[in-house]
């Protein structure tokens, strides 16, 4: 006997056999054992979750003469063997994709008058019944709101949304599930314990199942692509990944490190060799965000993954804000990429700017060597605030021993008490600017964050009481969500304190959410006045080339004129 693929032979045979489904297939079995049948049924859902697979079960119990007490065929009686070989003339199953004219419609109609040869139900399966046309619909109407008694039609397909309403409200709908995880992997796990069937560990079941995406039909089709690639049917994740084109898992791993960590070049060599491969873009995407999914799903217990030790100890630097920045950032950018003319340099670019996310949003330069005001004013810090940002950029600035910090600010004391005054590199203005610089030398993060708002007044510091205010527009509701975790407020104060040198209880920071119609006269952000200074210099250089002498001669000399003048950022 010629191979059966796997999706065929374990097709449903009674409604026990449906998985994930229990809903739907209780529901036709109390119909049939209570006899409350409708005359038109519609089974919606995506493709391989068993649609047509009910669909059969149900019309073939409906004609069974010999119905069991759960409301399953018998399997024996000949209207049960007729349907098995296919011969049957009661169960009428059409396609609606090669069957979709009025004409096919009509020639349907004709036929439901017809009595069943035996039995009492003569039954019409239409399956991906949206593809037909809008007039074979409207012929279909009526029949299909007032049926002859002897007729039942089941209708199947994937897309609802594209039926008529006056479709929908004849029919009895039922919403088909896709498979979890779960049950896919105890389904796949049963079949290959029959099928003799042997895999290296439950991960090798389970990324087939992911890549089956909630159907199973889809599941057994790769299951079926992996044996064929496989020579003695055991299972291993290399032949799992070559049949079915995926990145190799420690491969993933190791691209992803290099992201967080911030290894560019490894990035594009990771990420080149699994090209290499023959690994599409878009399955590395989905392998890459589906461990980043499963380390930000169990960031509290990274012990417990299985992912490399590697990837856990640098995860376990970052604070969960950067994490989802991260994950929020490549998933966005994934876009742009997908609709480039080169997907997978832009790709491999993408993944650079992450690795190297704390160059880019530093706001200036990390400097190894700080100013003696600086030196300074850290000596007043007893503990060093921690990174907890999403933009967090850490200091490549590494504090001497104890004894050699202390050694320098003694030093410093030294040249201030030789020298004859006091010089202007010690002069420290307390205002808002001077804050914002002092805390990018301890985070740059919470003050890559604190620009995207500013002072909605001024500040107060009469010697014993401290107020900041610091407003954010709405569209920036998320720094403003950002600061009001309490963890980072309390940083926020701390560093306002050490700075204007006040105390804790004399010290006080306000958030305010205004309104994004607020004018620029009455507030704007430290990005927004930015964003503006750039764009009016850029306009003012535009200005100036375009009233350019040789610009203005060129025109002249070739009768043309420049429709416009680009100047790159």
């Amino acid at each position: 006997m010629s191979y059966q693929v796997l999706s065929r032979k374990w097709r449903p045979r009674k409604f026990q056999d449906v998985i994930g489904q229990e809903h739907v297939t209780r529901s036709l079995q109390n119909a049939i054992l209570k006899e409350r049948l409708g005359h038109a049924y519609i089974l919606t859902g995506t493709r391989g979750i068993g649609k047509t697979s009910i669909a059969r079960i149900f019309g073939k119990s409906l004609r069974c003469s010999n119905r069991l007490e759960d409301g399953n065929a018998c399997n024996e009686c000949n209207s049960c063997i007729e349907f098995d070989k296919g011969s049957s003339l009661n169960v009428v199953e059409i396609d609606g994709a090669s069957n979709n004219s009025v004409d096919d419609v009509r020639e349907l109609i004709n036929k439901v008058h017809t009595l069943p040869s035996s039995g009492k139900y003569k039954v019409y399966i239409i399956d991906e019944v949206h593809m037909l046309s809008t007039p074979a619909f409207n012929a279909l109407l009526k029949t299909l709101e007032e049926p002859p008694e002897h007729v039942i039609f089941i209708l199947a397909t994937t897309e609802p949304q594209k039926l008529l309403n006056t479709v929908l409200s004849r029919c009895q709908r039922f919403d088909l599930r896709n498979a979890s995880l779960d049950y896919l992997m105890t389904h796949l796990k049963t079949i290959c314990e029959k099928e003799g069937i042997e895999y290296e560990n439950d991960s090798i079941i389970k990324t087939i199942c992911e890549q089956g995406k909630g159907s199973f039909r889809d599941t057994l089709s790769l299951m079926d692509q992996v044996l064929s690639f496989s020579q003695d049917r055991k299972l291993d994740r290399e032949i799992v990944s070559v049949s079915l084109g995926l990145a190799n898992t420690t491969a993933v791993e190791r691209l992803l490190l290099a992201v967080v960590s911030g290894e560019s070049l490894e990035v594009s060599n990771n990420l080149r060799e699994i090209y290499s491969e023959n690994v599409s873009l878009q399955n590395v995407y989905m392998a890459l965000t589906d461990v980043m999914f499963n380390i930000i799903e169990n960031i509290d217990g990274l012990v417990n993954i299985d992912i490399s030790e590697e990837l856990k100890s640098e995860y376990s630097k970052m604070d969960y804000s950067e994490v989802f920045w991260i994950f929020e950032t490549l998933v966005k950018d994934y876009e742009w990429i997908k609709k480039s003319v080169n997907a997978e340099k832009v790709f491999e670019i993408g993944l650079r700017k992450l690795a190297t996310r704390n160059e880019i949003l530093s706001a200036t330069p990390i400097k190894n060597i700080k100013k003696k005001s600086e030196l300074k004013i850290d000596a007043l810090v007893e503990t060093p605030p921690q990174v907890s940002s999403p933009l967090e950029q850490k200091s490549e600035y590494e504090p001497e021993p104890e004894d050699e910090s202390e050694q320098e600010v003694s030093l410093l004391e030294e040249e201030v008490q030789a020298s004859p005054g006091p010089t202007e590199e010690l002069v420290v203005e307390k205002n808002w600017d001077s804050f914002l610089s002092f805390i990018e030398t301890h985070s740059k993060g919470i003050k890559a964050n604190l620009e995207h708002g500013n002072l909605v007044e001024p500040i107060v510091n009469n010697g014993k009481k401290l107020l900041i205010k610091v407003g954010f527009k709405k569209r920036a509701s998320l720094f403003y969500e950002y600061f009001n975790d309490k963890e980072i407020l309390d940083k926020l104060i701390n560093y306002a304190r050490l700075h204007f040198e006040t105390s804790e209880e004399n010290t006080e920071v306000k958030l305010e959410l205004l309104p994004d119609e607020i004018s620029v006269d009455e507030f704007e952000s430290i990005v927004d006045k930015e964003i503006r200074k750039e764009q009016k210099e850029i306009a003012s250089k535009e200005k100036e080339l375009s009233e350019n002498p040789l610009l203005k001669q060129a025109q002249e000399m070739f009768n043309t004129k420049v429709d416009r003048i680009k100047v790159n950022k």
